[in-house]
């Protein structure tokens, strides 16, 4: 009996008898052939016809069942499996160009799982609702349902390149019911490189013939399977897992068809990363989502023909990456993208301390957390043994279709060094953008000469932005310079390469990269050294600013310098300049051939100096041709006027100058300026620390002193300065001022009552009365006469200028009647004032006959306790009631007491509005209630004000 083989085994998954002389029967019909390790491996039927549908374009290819159709054995086959292959035939997925049977789908919806190969998965049959068709654009699409949902399947072919070029593979599940459901797919490849049914995968950072398994965030960009290594020729099958319209599906697998093949939805291998697998294939799983009514979902994948960039070598190198980004909702994908290398030493002994390299052009750059040296994994390779390292890297948006190239260095211990390139096509996701045009392409110069490229941004669409140039890479004896590093759109700037002499001879390119916000764009140019340029002329100076011996020259002015060389261009590092004997550095610009020298001193250069310039210089030439010194002079406008004063406060000679005035001027001169450290100022012979404003043509000094200048003394005001000229002009100058004497000015300024005044009691006026002028440091006495009688005075010791002051006397009246009150402040005339017409204020007061004491009132109603001397306290007057046992009692509008007061004085008692626990009372209308031995006697209101 044959053993079994591909299809054999799936269709008798379930079966358990058969007659062996049916299986050796359909053996035989078969057509049978030798499969990998000595195994009859059947696979596909010798004599089957079917319908196929292919669609394809000069890379890649996919044909289809368009019908269901009957294998030899009876069994069927279904519409809509597919294969893959090249445009001449070779297959990518088993067996193309022979129909396709061997790869599936299947569908899950919430908890029931269907397939369209359920002979081989034992899963439910995924009915066919619309036949296999071919669409205008090459697409060949079916659809497929299980109860409400819909599954449509489109294959359409793409080119990406010369070379390379995919099936996109796209799945849309539509939800036609009127409730939610869940679902999910899992596609299942079988692969085949060209003759090779047992293709190594190259996923994620490994490369190798183990079952492997990825999930979530482990899932890959992009896979590479290979019909015989990543280091020999041969066919490379690329899978594109995210990026472009791909949905990165949440598992992914790579391991034995006669396992994949089975697998109903979940997967775990026995022994991943260890056991090696027979028969290739991949697993791609999409887990299920909710789809709300009517709501569509759509998963994809690319699969088809790739190209992998090789490096022989003792360390034969193999570069991998994606042949280009997409566009995406006008954003690049997949970016960041995966740029994975494969080592392989082919040497006779270990590669120890193996590392790479990633060396990226101007519109790439690592993402962050990156590094471009890194470790192999491992880090040591033993003879024909391989190790991998990975980068994520970021592409920068362009405004035009740009291929960038990249490139990996590996080095290793005692072991030679070795490169590889690749390239990575960056399509511009923008709707309007820019250009870069350099011009010419090439050209052919010696070494140690120079060769300008005009490079021209050119907008498209909308753009309007300034755009940065930078140019890669940096060689070692060649430098660049835009004349112009930031253009606009439209224009034109010359690009300048100077070459070193010792330049070998060949081809270098370059590549010039415009940048504007987010949105690059470069061009490549090429130099073609053919030889060595001699050069024996050292370079020369011109364009002297300030000129030899110029005069007059303002001191702010720069210095300036041209420095030319015709030959092998001016060695900016040898550019020496020195400034009265001393060395400074300067701002150097332009190139090679015509360099300016611009120094601007720290400092102004000091008028009447003579300034000396020297500069010295040599070429790049080798040896260098060493420029003579330059050495020469110009001078600085002359200035012999020392600085001077102006408005100076207190004036010359001022008289009657307040005591507190404080003493400023300007300090002038319209020449070199003042300097300001020379300034010097004494008041009466002692230095003081003035304050400057203001600046060396005109400053503008004050000094405050820290006390009052004496009364009528003569005050000196002396100052010494020079300014900034080369020798410095110096002036010295002196004025004085007389303070004013003390002048004094007491006055009386209000005589008032305070409250009521009644005939036999005491009452309180209040006086007021301020200072004008001056502070008075001697005493002087205030006082209050009633009716020409002293009533009381008091001894004020001293007073400040400007104080007002108020004074409180408790006066009593006699008798009734009008009364005359007199204040009189500086009663004794002890202070010579300026006026003593002021000095006292007057009140005549009428003074009521008294009323009968009422047997009880209380007053005054309202009272207002807040501390300012009036009607502070409210009192309770029963003197007329000849109570034996006084008593009051206090409530609030709501009944409480607040007060309790059983052993009141015998005639009259004083509230001042606070309760039993000596608390303020709020404002509010009260009710009390005067009561003898404990019984009410009088009640009524009171209301309290704040």
């Amino acid at each position: 009996m044959l053993p079994l083989g591909k299809t054999s085994q799936g269709w008798l998954l379930g079966i358990l008898v058969l007659l062996s002389s049916a299986i050796e029967l359909w053996g035989q019909a078969a057509g049978s052939h030798l499969g990998k390790n000595g195994n009859r491996h059947s696979k596909t039927f010798a004599g089957e016809t079917a319908q196929l549908l292919r669609s394809g374009n000069s890379i890649v290819a996919v044909q289809v069942r368009a019908t269901t159709d009957t294998l030899p054995t009876g069994h069927f086959v279904h519409a809509g499996l597919f294969n893959i292959g090249t445009a001449q035939d070779q297959p990518l997925l088993f067996d193309f160009p022979e129909p396709p049977q061997t790869s599936h789908l299947t569908l899950r919806l919430d908890d029931s799982l269907y397939s369209n190969d359920p002979l081989t998965t034992g899963l439910s049959n995924l009915p066919l609702l619309t036949a296999p068709s071919l669409l205008a654009d090459g697409t060949i699409t079916c659809e497929y349902g299980a109860g409400p949902l819909r599954l449509e399947q489109r294959l359409r072919p793409e080119q990406f390149s010369d070379t390379t070029g995919a099936i996109f593979i796209h799945y849309l599940l539509t939800n036609r019911d009127t409730v939610p459901h869940a679902a999910g797919l899992l596609l299942e490849l079988d692969t085949k490189i060209n003759a090779n049914d047992r293709a190594p995968v190259l996923a994620g950072t490994g490369y190798s013939d183990r079952e492997k398994i990825f999930s979530g965030p482990e899932v890959p960009d992009f896979y590479l399977a290979f019909e015989f290594g990543p280091d020999s020729s041969g066919l490379v099958a690329q899978g594109t897992l995210a990026g472009g319209s791909a949905v990165r599906p949440d598992f992914f697998a790579i391991g034995d068809w006669i396992n994949l093949t089975q697998v109903k939805w979940d997967y775990a291998p026995a022994a991943p990363d260890t056991s090696a697998y027979n028969d290739s294939a991949l697993l791609l799983r999409w887990d299920p989502v909710r789809l709300v009514p009517g709501e569509r979902r759509s998963v994809a994948t690319y699969y088809g023909l790739g190209e992998v960039r090789r490096a022989p070598g003792v360390l034969s190198l193999n570069l991998n990456t994606q042949a280009r980004l997409s566009c995406v909702n006008d954003s690049l994908a997949p970016n960041p993208f995966n740029v994975s290398l494969l080592v392989t030493n082919r040497g006779f002994s270990a590669a120890e301390q193996v590392t790479a390299r990633l060396e990226l052009p101007a519109g790439l750059a690592l993402a962050p957390g990156e590094s471009a040296r890194k470790s192999l994994t491992p880090g040591s390779l033993a003879p024909q043994a391989s190790g991998t390292v990975a980068w994520l890297v970021k592409a920068l948006p362009v405004v035009a279709d740009t291929t960038w190239r990249l490139q990996a260095h590996v080095s290793a211990l005692e072991t030679p060094q070795n490169s590889v390139a690749g390239t990575v096509l960056v399509p511009s996701c923008q709707a309007s953008g820019f250009e870069l045009v350099a011009l010419p392409r090439r050209r052919g110069l010696l070494a140690g000469s120079r060769a300008e490229f005009q490079v021209q941004v050119r907008p498209l669409g909308s753009f309007n932005q300034a755009v940065a140039l930078s140019w890669w890479p940096n060689l070692p004896g060649v430098t660049a310079q835009f004349d112009q590093p930031v253009v606009s759109p439209g224009s034109v700037t010359t690009l300048t390469l100077q070459t070193a002499p010792t330049l070998p001879a060949g081809t270098y390119d370059f590549i010039i990269t415009g940048r504007a916000g987010k949105l690059a764009a470069s061009d490549t140019i090429s130099l073609e050294v053919t030889g060595v340029l001699l050069d024996r002329e050292p370079p020369f100076t011109t364009g002297h600013n300030p000129g030899r011996g110029a005069v007059n020259v303002l001191p702010e002015n720069a210095i300036s310098v041209e420095i030319h060389d015709t030959g092998a261009g001016v060695d900016s590092a040898a550019i020496v300049l020195a400034v009265n004997e001393r060395l400074v550095t300067p701002v150097i610009t332009g190139n090679a051939r015509q360099f300016t020298v611009r120094y601007q001193p720290e400092a102004a250069l000091r008028y009447n100096e003579e300034v000396t310039v020297s500069v010295r210089a040599a070429d790049s030439a080798i040896p260098p041709n060493l420029m003579p010194e330059d050495r020469y002079t110009f001078s600085i406008v002359r200035d012999d006027q020392p600085p001077f004063l102006s408005d100076r406060q207190p004036a010359p000679g001022a008289q009657a100058v307040p005591a507190t005035a404080g003493i400023s001027f300007h300090l002038r001169d319209e020449a070199s300026g003042v300097a300001a450290d020379s300034l010097k100022l004494w008041v009466n012979g002692t230095a003081v620390a003035p304050a400057l404003s203001g600046g060396p043509r005109d400053y503008f000094v004050q000094y405050r002193p820290a006390a009052p200048f004496p009364p009528g003394e003569n005050v000196t005001v002396k100052i010494a300065a020079h300014d900034r000229a080369l020798p410095p002009n110096p002036m010295a100058e002196e004025f004085s001022f007389r303070v004013r004497s003390a002048v004094f000015d007491l006055m009386a300024t209000a005589l008032r009552p305070l409250g009521d005044l009644r005939p036999n009691a005491s009452g309180r006026v209040v006086g007021e009365f301020r200072n004008r002028l001056d502070a008075i440091p001697t005493p002087f006495r205030l006082e209050l006469r009633r009716d020409g009688e002293l009533v009381q005075d008091t001894l004020i010791t001293q007073m400040a200028g400007g104080a007002v002051l108020s004074k409180n006397f408790l006066v009593s009246f006699p008798q009734a009647g009008s009364h005359h009150l007199r204040l009189r402040v500086d009663a004794e005339d002890q202070i010579a004032e300026e006026s003593e017409d002021n000095n006292s204020q007057e009140l005549v007061v009428e003074i009521l006959p008294a009323e009968p004491m009422p047997a009880f009132f209380v007053r005054p109603n309202p009272f207002t306790p807040n501390h300012d001397g009036y009607n502070d306290a409210v009192k309770f007057s029963y003197a007329g009631l000849a109570l034996a046992q006084p008593g009051l009692r206090v409530f609030n509008t709501e009944g409480r007491t607040v007060l309790s007061a059983d052993r009141l004085p015998a005639n009259e008692f004083l509230w001042d509005g606070r309760d039993d626990h000596g608390r303020p009372l709020p404002p509010g209308i009260y009710l009390y209630s005067l009561q003898n031995h404990g019984r009410n006697v009088k009640n009524g209101y009171i209301v309290l004000a704040r």
